[in-house]
C-alpha cells in the first residue's frame, strides 16, 4: 500500500477478482505495446503482489464459465480435481489470478477534480476513469452493467467526509453500500470497512492508518480548498474525522471518539450516511438508575421543546431523537440496557478552548472572539429563564460553540429544572452543579434564576482574564 494513499478498494467476490486480473492484465499490454491513453495512471491506483496467486474460487468460476459455454447437455463434471497430474496443473491454472486492491490517495488526484474519483469500464481513449473495475469485453461476458462513469468518490466540501455517490440515471446501474441502495446523491462512508457492490461486482472499502495522521488531513484540506473551492482550514471549524476501526452504530449513527462524559453516560461524535453529525450520549440503563434516565430524557424533551418555538438561532442543544436497544420501557428482566440521546448541533468546540492560548488575559481584556460568543451564550440562558428554565450546571465545557461568528450553544441541559414563575426551588446539596462554578444558594438554601447568573459571571472573569477568581 502507497504511504499516502488514506483508503483501498479491494475485491470481494470472485467475480471481481477475475476483472481486477483482467483490468491489469490488459494494462499492462497496452503499457507494452505503447498504445495509445496511456495506462500508466490507471496502474498506479492499482496495488498488484508480484506474483499470481491461486484461488479456488477462481477455478470454480472459470469451470462455470466454460460449463456455461461448451456443456449443452448439462453431464459436465462437478469436482474440482482429478487424480492425473497433467488435470491438477490445468485446475491450477485456471485459478491463478493477480491479487491486489484500487488505492485512493491524493498522490493520483481525479482526471477530473470536481468529480472526483470516477469508477467504470475500459479503458476507453475519450473518457478517463479513475478506476477500472472491468474491461469492456469482461462486462460484456458476464452481463456486468457497469456505466461510465458508473459512480464517483469525492469529498464534502464543507466537511470533507468521503462519500460515493452513482452517476448514471438508468435503473440498471446498481450501486449498493453495506446493502443500502445509493443513487446520484452523496452517500458518507462513515465506518472504517465497508461493503461497495457495483452491479455483480463486491468490493470493499477501507481506511487505511495514513487516513487518521494530520498529514493527510493537511493533503485533504488543500485539496477540497484548491480543487473543489472549499473553505481553507483557517476558515473551518469542523472536518470530518477518520472513521474508527471498532465500529459501534445506534439506528443510522456510527459513533466516532469520545467526546466527554456527562451525568450517566459518555457522549459520542456521531455521524450518518447523508453526512449529518450529531453527539450522542449513550447511557447504561439499570434497574437502579432507569428512573434517573427516564426523568432526563423527559427534561430533554421538555427543554426541546421550548428551544423549537422560541430558540430560533440554536443556541439550546436539542434532543433529536431517542434509540433504545430493548425498547423505551425497562424491563425488571433485563440486567442494563443502553440508551442513546442524539443531540444537536454537534459543538467541535467549547468555551474551554477560548482560554488559555486564545484568550488574551489581565489588562487587555477579552478577544472579541470571546466576547461574540459570551453574549450568544447569554441570550441562550436568557431563552431558558424567559421560559422559565434553570440550567443548574454552566461552565466553560458545558458551552460549545460553531461556526464564523461563533454560535454559542447551552450543553448538557438534562440536569435543567422548571421553575414557576416568581418561585424558588429548595436546595439539594450534592446532587447538581460543578464546583467552582456553582452558586452557594445551590448547596445551602432556596434558589432561582440567579445561581445561572452566577455561574456565568465566573465564566465572564475567566474569559476576561484567563484564569479562575
Amino acid at each position: 500500500m502507497s504511504d499516502r494513499a488514506f483508503a483501498s478498494l479491494t475485491p470481494a467476490n470472485a467475480l471481481a477478482r477475475l476483472a481486477f486480473s483482467d483490468v491489469y492484465n490488459l494494462l499492462i499490454s497496452r503499457r507494452q505495446n505503447s498504445q495509445a491513453n496511456n495506462p500508466q495512471v490507471a496502474l498506479d491506483r492499482m496495488l498488484v503482489e508480484p506474483e499470481q496467486v491461486y484461488n479456488d474460487e477462481i477455478v470454480c468460476l472459470r469451470r462455470e464459465m466454460d460449463r456455461t459455454k461448451y456443456d449443452t447437455d448439462g453431464e459436465a463434471s462437478e469436482t474440482l480435481t482429478e487424480p492425473d497430474t497433467d488435470t491438477e496443473e490445468q485446475l491450477r491454472g485456471l485459478g491463478m489470478v493477480w491479487v491486489g486492491c484500487y488505492q485512493l490517495g491524493l498522490q493520483f488526484p481525479p482526471a477530473v477534480s470536481e468529480r472526483g474519483w470516477t469508477v467504470g469500464k475500459g479503458p476507453l481513449d475519450n473518457l478517463p476513469v479513475d478506476f477500472l473495475l472491468c474491461t469492456r469485453s469482461f462486462a460484456k461476458l458476464h452481463d456486468i452493467k457497469l456505466r461510465n462513469p458508473h459512480s464517483r468518490f469525492n469529498f464534502f466540501v464543507q466537511n470533507k467526509g468521503l462519500f460515493v455517490m452513482g452517476c448514471s440515471r438508468s435503473p440498471l446501474a446498481q450501486l449498493t453500500v453495506n446493502g443500502d441502495a445509493v443513487t446520484r446523491r452523496p452517500y458518507h462512508l462513515n465506518q472504517h470497512s465497508m461493503k461497495i457492490q457495483f452491479d455483480k461486482l463486491d468490493y470493499c472499502l477501507q481506511w487505511t492508518d495514513y487516513a487518521a495522521e494530520s498529514d493527510f488531513k493537511h493533503e485533504r484540506g488543500d485539496y477540497v480548498a484548491s480543487s473543489l473551492g472549499g473553505p481553507a482550514a483557517v476558515d473551518s471549524d469542523f472536518e470530518m474525522p477518520t472513521p474508527l476501526p471498532n465500529k459501534r452504530t445506534f439506528g443510522r449513527w456510527t459513533l466516532g471518539d469520545a467526546l466527554g462524559a456527562g451525568g450517566h453516560g459518555r457522549v459520542f461524535f456521531a455521524s450518518d450516511q447523508s453526512a449529518n453529525v450529531a453527539a450522542i450520549k449513550v447511557v447504561e440503563r439499570t434497574s437502579r438508575n432507569c428512573q434517573s434516565v427516564d426523568e432526563e430524557i423527559e427534561t430533554l424533551r421538555e427543554v426541546t421543546k421550548l428551544a423549537q418555538k422560541f430558540d430560533d438561532d440554536e443556541r439550546i442543544l436539542r434532543m433529536a431523537e431517542v434509540i433504545y436497544s430493548n425498547g423505551e420501557k425497562f424491563s425488571s428482566k433485563t440486567v442494563f440496557d443502553n440508551v442513546a440521546i442524539v443531540l444537536t448541533p454537534m459543538t467541535p468546540q467549547t468555551f474551554g478552548d477560548l482560554m488559555g492560548t486564545r484568550s488574551k488575559g489581565g489588562c487587555k481584556g477579552m478577544t472579541i472572539e470571546a466576547a461574540t460568543a459570551f453574549r450568544a451564550a447569554l441570550l441562550g440562558v436568557k431563552v431558558m429563564h424567559d421560559g422559565r428554565w434553570l440550567h443548574r450546571d454552566l461552565k466553560p465545557t458545558n458551552i460549545g460553540f460553531i461556526g464564523k461568528p461563533p454560535r454559542s450553544v447551552l450543553l448538557d441541559i438534562g440536569t435543567s429544572t422548571h421553575i414557576r414563575a416568581g418561585g424558588s426551588l429548595r436546595s439539594r446539596p450534592g446532587t447538581v452543579g460543578t464546583i467552582g462554578y456553582l452558586a452557594p444558594e445551590l448547596e445551602l438554601e432556596e434558589y432561582d434564576h440567579s445561581i445561572d447568573i452566577w455561574s456565568m459571571a465566573i465564566i465572564l472573569f475567566e474569559l476576561t482574564y484567563n484564569y479562575h477568581p
